[in-house]
């Protein structure tokens, strides 16, 4: 049996990892009780989530206070966001404590199997502020799995991290309309 490699999306300067180096990452490091920890949790909050068509501005996917109380979500997206050869996405975050090292993972899954991981390091996060994480996403140049193999079948588990412990953990089903 042949295995196939899809790719979604290609980010810049950011690291890629296989199927067996996740699985020997420290992703399945529990989640502290200390209190301090559970402090950065409840205070960690996304405000807004904003994907525009990176060469036009257009604005694409707007999403303001997704609530990361739920383990499972389900958002609908434009297709229009498969034909951008660039996407700007901007994350705007609250934090009512200090993050020393402030990352996001997201694993993409189509039909249960992994295509692609990405991580994005922000850093130091500063007590009671509100901060814009802005991404650019580059398309490969061969493009994109079209909307109907994706639609409905895209998963993308996303982790939010402190120092390499989980802050949230979600898993989001994707439809394109």
């Amino acid at each position: 049996m042949t295995k196939k490699k899809f790719k979604i999306i290609i980010i810049k300067n950011i690291k890629f990892f296989t199927q067996s180096y996740l699985k020997n990452m420290s992703l399945k490091a529990q989640i502290s009780d200390d209190e301090t920890f559970e402090k950065i949790k409840t205070g960690f909050k996304i405000n807004l989530i904003q994907m525009k068509d990176g060469e036009t501005g257009k604005m694409i996917w707007d999403c303001k206070n997704l609530d990361l109380s739920s383990p499972h979500l389900t958002i609908k997206i434009s297709k229009e966001l498969l034909k951008c050869k660039l996407i700007k996405r901007n994350v705007n975050f609250s934090s009512i404590e200090k993050i020393e090292d402030l990352e996001l993972i997201q694993n993409f899954y189509l039909m249960g199997e992994l295509l692609e991981s990405s991580r994005f390091k922000f850093g130091f996060v500063i007590p009671n502020s509100t901060n814009d994480w802005e991404q650019i996403i580059e398309a490969k140049e061969e493009g994109v799995l079209p909307a109907e193999i994706l639609s409905g079948k895209l998963n993308v588990e996303t982790l939010f991290l402190c120092e390499g412990r989980i802050i949230v953990k979600n898993k989001i089903l994707i439809y394109y309309v």
